[in-house]
């Protein structure tokens, strides 16, 4: 749990703290004068930014993954006179998701709202329209859900706004890749063709989308008895289908029978996206990543 935020650092100068960090970013340099290497990296919480300095003799414990991670650092806060308060860090160690998410539980109403409200102005910036509906959709659809389940097990630390731009990106592919099919005169039950190779992603991720809401939450990681599943394929479709009813947003009977055969589509055991739909793939991903840091700075220690 966090103690100690970077607005409260200088009343710790000359002292020895741990704590819990975000690491925004991270550069290897040296010394001007005698040339020591050292990591520079550039620490945050919701209170502010500091610089945290490792020294060659703990350098062995720095790798790139740690940026946009959570840390824990060991570290003595020093004034340098030029550049002000630093943390001279003797230790530091990537926090892991069973060690952050007892958090959850102690979300008080007003921060969950803060949350899903952050959420919405995310979805306002993006400018494809048809995304942007989605986001609306699936925000507005689920909001009850995610609230009492805030976590979920698809990847390490993947909190429920980076699963909803996955689940836009993945239902923005399906419905790209069917109209693709239609386009070309591919009808649903045709084998054998190349363009199925294409496909095997989609059915990929749509089957692990169906899987997110049957798992309760960290720490406690196990299949939620109670609740009644469908096939992962079926939950899949059905809120897909949940998605698209909106008059702007139009789905097909051949578009939602090409998406059945999407998911039950396997081809020489291979993964290979389409170009057109690896571009959406990309630009999805740089929204999850905006929500993965958008999540820390809401939820202060996360």
């Amino acid at each position: 749990m966090k103690n100690i935020y970077v607005s409260q650092i200088s009343d710790y100068i000359a002292s020895m703290i741990e704590d819990e960090f975000y690491v925004v970013a991270l550069s290897k340099s040296v010394t001007d004068k005698s040339g020591i290497p050292y990591y520079r990296l550039v620490l945050a919480d919701k209170t502010g930014a500091i610089t945290g300095i490792v020294w060659d003799q703990h350098m062995e414990q720095i790798s790139e993954n740690l940026i946009h991670t959570i840390v824990r650092i060991k570290a003595e806060v020093f004034n340098n006179k030029t550049r002000g308060v630093e943390l001279i860090i003797s230790e530091i160690k990537k926090v892991e998701c069973s060690d952050i998410s007892d958090f959850i539980n102690r979300l008080d109403d007003q921060l969950k709202n803060k949350y899903f409200t952050t959420l919405r102005k995310m979805g306002e910036m993006v400018k494809n329209t048809s995304y942007k509906q989605l986001i609306s959709i699936m925000i507005s659809e689920n909001e009850n859900i995610l609230k009492d389940a805030p976590l979920s097990l698809i990847g390490p630390c993947n909190y429920n706004g980076a699963v909803l731009v996955q689940i836009v990106s993945v239902t923005s592919i399906a419905v790209q890749i069917a109209r693709s099919q239609n386009s070309l005169s591919y009808p649903p039950y045709k084998k054998g063709t190349e363009i199925d190779s294409d496909l095997i992603i989609t059915g990929t991720i749509l089957a692990t989308i169906g899987n997110i809401n049957r798992f309760s939450s960290f720490p406690i990681s196990t299949i939620a008895a109670s609740t009644s599943l469908l096939t992962s394929e079926l939950q899949a479709i059905q809120l897909l289908e949940k998605c698209l009813k909106n008059d702007t947003i139009l789905i097909s009977d051949n578009e939602k029978n090409t998406l059945y055969n999407i998911i039950h589509t396997v081809h020489n055991n291979s993964i290979k996206p389409m170009i057109r739909e690896a571009a959406i793939i990309r630009s999805a991903y740089q929204i999850y990543n905006i929500l993965i840091r958008m999540d820390y700075k809401t939820y202060e220690n996360q």
